[in-house]
Order: structure tokens, then sequence, then C-alpha cells
């Protein structure tokens, strides 16, 4: 999100500088290619003042107009930064993470999720990328004052319907075109809920024999599912994924079962932006994402997920279309950094 952030933003006219303590990073290169001027700099106790140094010339030479945080880390930074007036702008945090339960992030994050809590009311603002964020901070005692939600923000280019794709998998599965494919893309967790999306699966295939499930996701087997007994051959795990953009039109129906945990899920943005309907668990913004388009469960509804995906059918084209414009016209992008911008400009009133 931060890079396509960073891409709008030079579009629009703005100079974007990007600062990393934790060294080069994936997107540096990336970033670097299309304008962004990164100080990539990894701390520590030797190269501590030496780099503290470099930092605050980067970022006099800069004199942003904002101080953008990204993440606990980042909002610490950015609130010292402005403490040590080396420059005098308003600082904005950016809180990007969902805490169902403090007791199960590890300790460091959990120190820093305490220190933000007490230093919240510094800031000028803070946005959050899901509304059950925001609130579980509110919770936590971070301060309510200019607080924001912006979600996620999908390249609806990049996800979108293609038949073709649809076919491509069907008859690298050697799955009948007339079949009903059911599609998940998670990581192998627990809060991810494959046990129950797969033993909702194999039930309803006691009614259904045309129901396929498509399971995409690093470590997701049969076996560390624990279902080994029940899986079927319409049942096929794939491995994790580097392009989801060539999965999801395969689909006529995604699943998102998680259990917890979740904030703002990108596969259900990106799955109706490629047309695909969603049956979601009530975690996180799932149900907010789907709204009125999508089938919204409690976790763990073996039952409820059962009976909705004996209801599944082929993509109904009205409804993919529907699907499709909800991300593109709210969740675009386009859409959502021109949410930014509107908050940037308010906060420099």
């Amino acid at each position: 999100m931060l890079v396509k952030l960073c891409q709008k933003e030079l579009e629009s006219g703005h100079q974007v500088f990007v600062v990393s303590l934790a060294g080069p990073g994936a997107h540096e290169e990336h970033l670097k290619r299309i304008g962004v001027s990164v100080f990539a700099r990894r701390l520590s106790l030797l190269n501590l003042f030496v780099n503290l140094k470099a930092l605050k010339l980067f970022v006099k030479d800069a004199n942003p107009d904002i101080l953008q945080g990204w993440m606990y880390h980042g909002n610490l930074v950015s609130l010292i930064v402005s403490s040590l007036n080396w420059v005098r702008s308003p600082v904005i945090w950016n809180i990007r993470h969902s805490v169902s339960d403090v007791r199960f992030e590890k300790l460091a994050l959990r120190v820093l999720i305490w220190l933000g809590s007490k230093l919240s009311r510094y800031p000028n603002g803070i946005i959050y990328n899901s509304q059950t964020a925001m609130e579980q901070h509110h919770a936590l005692g971070y301060s309510s004052r200019q607080s924001k939600m912006i979600g996620n923000g999908f390249d609806v280019q990049k996800f979108k319907p293609d038949l073709a794709l649809r076919y491509k998998l069907r008859q690298e599965l050697d799955i009948p075109d007339s079949a009903v494919v059911i599609g998940s893309i998670a990581r192998m967790h627990p809060m991810k809920g494959h046990s129950v999306l797969v033993k909702a699966h194999s039930l309803a295939c006691e009614k259904h024999d045309d129901l396929y499930l498509v399971v995409y996701g690093a470590g997701v087997t049969s076996e560390t599912v624990g279902c080994s007994g029940i899986v079927n051959s319409r049942v096929h795990f794939m491995g994790s994924t580097q392009e989801p953009e060539l999965v999801y039109p395969a689909f006529d129906v995604f699943i998102s079962a998680s259990l917890w945990g979740e904030g703002f899920p990108n596969v259900i943005g990106e799955a109706m932006s490629c047309g695909v309907p969603c049956i979601v668990t009530d975690v996180g913004d799932s149900a907010f994402i789907v709204g009125s388009l999508g089938v919204v469960l409690a976790p763990g509804d073996l039952e409820g997920l059962t009976a909705a995906i004996e209801k599944v059918t082929i993509s109904d084209p009205v409804l993919s279309e529907a699907c499709r414009d909800r991300i593109a016209r709210d969740y675009s992008i386009d859409a959502i950094a021109e949410l930014y911008s509107t908050y940037y400009l308010e906060t420099l009133g």
C-alpha cells in the first residue's frame, strides 16, 4: 500500500521521501525508480550517531509538509524527528495492525503498542486501515482525537475479470466448465480457518458433486490443515502464489473463513475487484467490505458455511459486476489516494 500511495502522490506532482531505519528493503529499488527519495540505513549501537546525523540532514533537506509515520516503528520515529525540531511539520501516524488480544502479540510489539498509546495524543492525527483496528486501539488507550479510517486501495486494472484465466485453471486441474469452483488464498495459520473451510466443503459435497475447492497459501496442505481423512478428489492444494491476479478470475466464489486476527483483508477486495463474490466471516472489516454483495457468517460457523457453499452457483454476471463496481468506486487506489490527500490538506489547515 505504501508503494502505491507514493506512486499516486508523485503523479499528483508532490515530492515523496521515504525513511527506512531497518536497512534497504524489498521495495527500495522500485521506489527509487519511480522517483521517491529513499533514506535506508540499518541502525545499531555501533552506527547510531553517524546514521542519526545523516537522517537529520536528510529530513532537514527534504523539509516535508507532512511527516507520515507508517506502522508502529515508523510512527515512533516520526514523533522523535518532530520532537527534536529537525522540521516543523504536522505528524500523522498510520496504524495497519489489528489487535484482537494484545496478549497474543510478541513482547517487543506489546511494548511498542503500549508506548504508542501513551504518546498517541501528540501526533496531529492517526490513520487506521480498518474500522476494527481503530476501535481496538481506542480500547487500548490510543487517543481518538483526529482518528481517521482509510482502507486499503486496489489496482482495479491489475485485478479484473478474465474468462481466459477462468477456463485455464479448469483445464489445468481437470475441472468441468460446468462445475462450481470455490477459492481461498491464505497462508497456513490457525486463525485463517482452513480446517473449517475444508470440513464445510466436504459436508457440502455429500449433497453436490460439482463443488470444487481450490486453496492457495504457503504451507497449506491436507496434513497441516488436519483434514487429511476427509479431503476428497475435488480439493486442490496449490501452495503459495505470487500472482493472485491470475487466480481470482477462475473462482465462482471466494471464501475468507478467518476465525480472528483480520483488519482489512486485501484478499476480499482483490477477489471482488476481479468480479468474484465472497463468503466471509465477521472478522475485522470483512463484513463492511462485502456489504450487501456477499454472505457474512460468524467465525467458526461450520453449519452456516456448509449451507452457504451448497448455495453457490456459477458466477452471476450482474452480481460479479456489482462486486467489481463497489471496489472500483470505494477502494480503488485512486479513491484511497484521494482520501489521503484530503486528510493531509485538512491537517495542514
